[in-house]
């Protein structure tokens, strides 16, 4: 069973079949990448902005730049969908959009998922990362935040309707 969390981060779906979702074993490493790239390029900003002579102001605390602390992983290496009671995927696809491994009806004839806004029409399904989700953005990291802000208004404003 799931710890009791409301949202957990799972990285690399390796297979799927119709009762369980199977992870990588590689959350951590690929974590540790992210953190590691950021950090990378804030310090080359920093040094362009100091070779060139710039004055800026001090840089500020980003909210949004937190490290994920080891402890803080669940170490999930797969959900059974019925017993651990998943009713909503949001499935991310990152900068390749491989969805190879996504056996569901849910491809258009470019082989993209059909979707109206990252909603699905299989229910509980949800899409973010996609070019032209919504917007232009959509597709970069610049658009995450919008699209994963709808979706989940839409997911809220679901729970909290009653029919």
């Amino acid at each position: 069973m799931l710890p009791d969390l409301v949202d957990t981060i799972v990285i690399g779906a390796g297979h799927a079949d119709q009762e369980r979702i199977y992870f990588h074993d590689d959350v951590m490493s690929n974590i540790r990448f992210a953190d590691e790239a950021s950090e990378k390029i804030k310090l080359s900003i920093d040094e362009f902005v100091r070779r060139s002579g710039y004055q800026m102001p001090e840089n500020e605390e980003d909210p949004d730049d937190i490290r994920f602390e080891s402890g803080s992983y669940a170490g999930i290496s797969h959900l059974d969908l019925d017993g651990d009671h998943i009713s909503t995927i949001i499935w991310t696809c990152g900068f390749t959009g491989d969805f190879s491994y996504l056996k569901l009806p849910v491809y258009d004839s470019n082989g993209l998922p059909e979707h109206n806004n990252g909603i699905s029409h299989i229910k509980g399904l949800y899409f973010i990362g996609i070019p032209w989700m919504r917007k232009r953005k959509s597709g970069i990291v610049m658009g995450i935040k919008e699209d994963a802000e709808f979706i989940a208004g839409n997911l809220l404003h679901k729970r909290f309707t009653v029919a």
